[in-house]
């Protein structure tokens, strides 16, 4: 007997041929499996690599009004089965002789069957705590399915839009800006990981899942054979380089843009360095100035420019503009906005993904404001608002800032400017949010620990089992194949009207050896 390793799943179809033994379909293996809910194609998948390793094969066809099932059985019995895994243990023919010569050398207190009986629970206890080990090592692994990523999309769809609508709220005062940043980053988190875990608990559906598994293996038959689930994966991967490679060129303009255009002066660079000293924190941060820009802004993660509009701001102007960007580039903003642009590119398909992005890269400068504002006094948060106003003014409808930046403000956004205005009047009045975020952060943390506690799978319910009365068994001895002279494929068994067969049927047959070639076309 050849040595096969069978999966789990194998395992469980193998398990269920031996204990009807006797012929069975696809459907009706569907309604036999009781250890698992398996739809008829992925049972089809798994009897072809059963028949590819040699362990079952086609012993005839199930005749159901006008179509035709194959019928599958075993070709090595359970008992032989279990000794070829025995001898890959390493229990060859001289230590299995020396196990049983053990047993029946033992005072004999039951007869000769009662000896036998021992000898085989001894041996199917070995069979089955191997058979268990192995499971148990293969379940410890975490992995990824199908289902497992579809629970993953709607969990962090379903997060980031709850999020978007808490912001929205009369509770928002109560929530800081990096509370919601934090948020929209484990939601990100949640997509990016679709992870299943060993103690996942399987939950069946019935109604909506078999039907999103049934269009994902679904073959447009007359565009291609291919599933649409790889035509859409072949698109989403299309799609994602194509937007991965505009983003890259985009974000190398906006890095050449800013190393050709102008040093700052001595004055710009002095207010620069009065700014680093305010914070106390230092960075590496390159200046320069540029023509035809509608407002300030920085871009680089690695390597850090400030682009200024060459516009004529008065020091306390160019003072607060300069500590914006500055800040941004403390608080690592560059960086998330990068992080979040890549996470839409990856899933460019999910709309959910850009309601993330505008309102992640809102709450970013609600940070970078409040964090500035709380330094201030009142005095100083008005001048810090004017000059925000004042650049603003002097924008104009000039080119806009390159989209992988952070900039002072972005024209056509005065809804979210107003937002921001407000939230810096109102530093000093907002209450001390850290009880209300740590509660909501404990909410969602426990939400997306559930999410990775459940996972639903579908569950299909077999068709009733066909009368078996009409069974055909046919090898190569009794049966042919045969091409009629029109291309149609027929299967010519002795005693029997032939068979129409589809192109899918005879490949089949002859790819598992049931027949070695097609009979001459009749003319």
């Amino acid at each position: 007997m050849k040595r096969f390793k069978l999966s789990n799943s194998e395992e469980i179809l193998m398990d269920t041929l031996w204990r009807e033994n006797r012929p069975l379909t696809t459907l009706q293996l569907a309604e036999k499996v009781t250890e698992a809910s398996w739809n008829t194609n992925y049972i089809d998948k798994l009897l072809g690599q059963l028949v590819k390793k040699g362990m079952v094969q086609v012993s005839g066809l199930l005749q159901n009004g006008r179509y035709q099932s194959r019928q599958f059985v075993p070709c090595y019995t359970k008992d032989e089965f279990l000794a070829n895994m025995l001898e890959e243990q390493g229990v060859n023919q001289a230590l299995f002789a020396r196990i049983a010569v053990a047993l029946f050398k033992k005072p004999a207190k039951s007869n000769e069957s009662e000896q036998e009986e021992k000898l085989i629970a001894e041996l199917e206890k070995w069979s089955i705590s191997t058979k268990l080990r192995c499971r148990t090592k293969k379940r410890n692994n975490m992995q990824i399915t199908l289902f497992s990523f579809i629970s993953a999309l709607l969990w962090s769809s379903l997060l980031i839009i709850v999020i978007y609508l808490v912001r929205r709220t009369r509770f928002r005062p109560h929530f800081g800006a990096l509370t919601m940043v934090l948020l929209y980053l484990f939601c990100a988190a949640r997509l990016l990981l679709p992870l299943e875990f060993p103690h996942t608990v399987i939950v069946s559906d019935s109604v909506v899942y078999p039907r999103i598994y049934s269009f994902l293996t679904r073959k447009p038959a007359p565009v291609t054979h291919l599933p649409v689930g790889l035509l859409l994966c072949a698109i989403w991967l299309f799609g994602t380089v194509f937007l991965l490679i505009r983003y890259a060129l985009q974000y190398r303009k906006a890095i050449r843009a800013a190393r050709q255009a102008r040093p700052w002066d001595s004055r710009t660079a002095s207010l620069l360095s009065e700014i680093r000293r305010q914070t106390g924190r230092t960075i590496k941060v390159r200046g320069r100035t540029a023509a035809n820009i509608e407002s300030a802004f920085g871009v680089g993660v690695l390597r850090r420019y400030i682009i200024l509009p060459d516009k004529t701001y008065t020091d306390a102007e160019l003072h607060y503009i300069l500590l914006h960007e500055y800040t941004h580039f403390l608080n690592h903003d560059t960086a998330v906005k990068l992080l979040v642009t890549l996470y839409c590119i990856i899933f460019w398909w999910n709309p959910v993904v850009y309601l993330l992005q505008k309102d992640l890269e809102q709450t970013l400068e609600l940070k970078c404001d409040r964090a500035i504002a709380q330094t201030l006094n009142a005095q100083e948060r008005t001048a810090y608002l004017r000059a925000i106003l004042s650049a603003m003014k002097q924008g104009g409808t000039q080119q806009p800032v390159p989209q992988p930046s952070t900039a002072l403000f972005r024209a056509e956004a005065d809804k979210a400017m107003r937002e921001r205005f407000t939230a810096v009047l109102a530093c000093a009045e907002q209450p001390n949010g850290r009880t209300a975020s740590a509660v909501l952060i404990g909410s969602f943390a426990v939400l997306l620990a559930l999410s990775y506690a459940v996972l639903p799978q579908p569950a299909f319910e077999p068709p009733a089992e066909p009368d078996s009365s009409s069974t055909v068994y046919f090898d190569d001895e009794n049966a042919y194949l045969k091409q009629s002279a029109d291309g149609r494929y027929w299967l010519c068994i002795d005693g029997h009207k032939p068979y129409e067969l589809t192109e899918g049927d005879v490949q089949f047959y002859l790819e598992h050896s049931v027949f070695k070639y097609i009979r001459e076309t009749e003319q």
